[in-house]
Formats: structure tokens, sequence, C-alpha cells
């Protein structure tokens, strides 16, 4: 789904997309299969080349579970507020900086994300790259009080532990002792 920035008016314009729409589901398959999504967006302009984009988007993300190795439905529930500028030329010697590292963004505060040229925001892409990033590197699901897992009821602290290896009780042998019964021939 594109989006032509050029004809949002001047209040702005909200969007809501769903499973049931369909704007966005082709885009979004390969994260969240055939789970529900629903986001909902709001974009104004702030000059003529410049655009607030406020909105969040709610879904379940088709992952793995880092206890149990079973397919699992994460959930992800992501807030975005981003302002889109124009593509900036990156040259050597250019001023338009960008953090180093991910820690360094600022999470409250809006951050800045290029559209592409003619204006148009490629929105699921976006949103693609919005899930994305918001997945844990080892997603897992809830752990009740008892300490299983909230999607297969294996119990947590048991699978870590059978995963946990053995310190080594040998003493470790000097490596150059078998040169010692190694006869040199002349």
């Amino acid at each position: 789904m594109i989006i032509n920035l050029a004809e949002i008016p001047e209040e702005g314009r909200n969007y809501e997309y769903s499973t049931e729409s369909g704007e966005v589901t082709e885009t979004l398959a390969d994260l969240i299969g055939d789970n529900h999504y629903v986001t909902q967006f709001f974009i104004r302009p702030l000059n003529s080349r410049d655009f607030s984009l406020t909105g969040s988007i709610k879904t379940k993300s088709k992952e793995i579970c880092s206890y149990c190795g079973q397919g699992i439905k994460f959930p992800v529930n992501v807030k975005f507020n981003e302002i889109l500028i124009p593509p900036q030329e990156m040259t050597r010697d250019g001023h338009y900086a960008k953090p180093n590292h991910f820690d360094e963004n600022e999470a409250e505060g809006p951050q800045s994300f290029e559209y592409s040229p003619g204006m148009k925001l490629a929105i699921g892409e976006y949103l693609h790259e919005t899930i994305a990033l918001n997945v844990p590197f080892n997603p897992a699901p809830e752990i009740t009080e008892k300490g299983d897992c909230g999607d297969c009821g294996l119990n947590v602290q048991t699978v870590i532990k059978s995963y946990e290896e053995a310190p080594e009780t040998d003493e470790a042998t000097n490596p150059f002792a078998v040169l010692k019964s190694l006869k040199v021939t002349q």
C-alpha cells in the first residue's frame, strides 16, 4: 500500500487498516502468517516536505519459542511516532547524522524516517519493519506464577536446566604429555 503524501490535507488524515480490509496483509504475511492485525495511524504535514506519523499496530508474530522450540504466536503491540523526511543525500562530508547504536535512539521522542522519492510512503513496508524490530531476539510466551510456559505448559526452569552444561570434573591433562611417549628416529 502506497500513500501519496502530497495528497494529505493540511489538517492531516487518519488511516485504519486491518485483516478484514486487507491493505497490507500481503506485505505482513511473512511475519504474522494468518494472524489478525489492526493498525491505526495519523499523518499530518509539518511543512511542505516533512510529515508527522503517529499510530499503533497490534498483531501476533509467528515465532519459535526460545524455551521449547515450538511454534508460538508472539504478541506485538507497538506504538510509533515518526517524522517523515524526504530522502537525504549521504555524502562523505554531509552533516546529516544518524546514531551509531540502537541504544542511542530516544524511545520517547519522534524518530526520523525517510519516505520514497516522489513523496510516496510504502506504509506496508514501514509496518513490516516496525513489527520485525519489536520482536525480541529470543521470543518466549508469558510465564505463569508456577513457572510454566503460558503457551505449551512446560515448566520453564526444568527446560532451562536441561540445557545447561555440567561442569567438567576431570582435571585437565597436560596437552604436551603425549610428546613424552613419542620416539624420534634418526
